[in-house]
């Protein structure tokens, strides 16, 4: 039985549950707007769209479980969260770089990802997770 869980723990799994709660959220909007011809010719087509939205719950639904693994201590779900969270940060890279409009929340978005994935590694972490075992 793991002790009580540490602040950096609670902060991450948080963090990687809200990710996955906003992802979610995308994904049926997305869904929801596959009726919009504008939102559609934006995407470049509605495969696009549905792909786009099916990824997005796809990869929220990982994050949302994952953050919840982490609170509960749960090993394998930090090594989830960090992949997740590492995907993120290359996926936010190439809107960050080059599109301006999109400038401030990518980054924004990779600093949040970089930050959960120092706090799952710091010792108090390891430590929590490696008792549990």
């Amino acid at each position: 039985m793991a002790y009580r869980r540490p602040v950096v723990v609670s902060i991450a799994g948080a963090l990687t549950w809200l990710a996955g709660v906003i992802d979610i959220v995308i994904g049926v909007v997305l869904l929801a707007q596959s009726g919009v011809n504008v939102v559609v010719l934006e995407f470049g087509g509605a495969v696009q769209l549905f792909t786009a939205a099916i990824v997005a719950l796809l990869f929220g639904a990982i994050l949302f479980f994952a953050g919840g693994g982490v609170l509960s201590a749960k090993n394998t779900a930090r090594i989830v969260a960090t992949g997740a969270h590492g995907v993120s940060i290359l996926a936010s890279l190439v809107p960050a770089l080059l599109l301006p409009a999109a400038f401030f929340g990518s980054w924004l978005g990779i600093l949040a990802s970089v930050v959960v994935i120092v706090l799952l590694y710091t010792r108090p972490a390891n430590a929590y997770f490696r008792d549990d075992s």
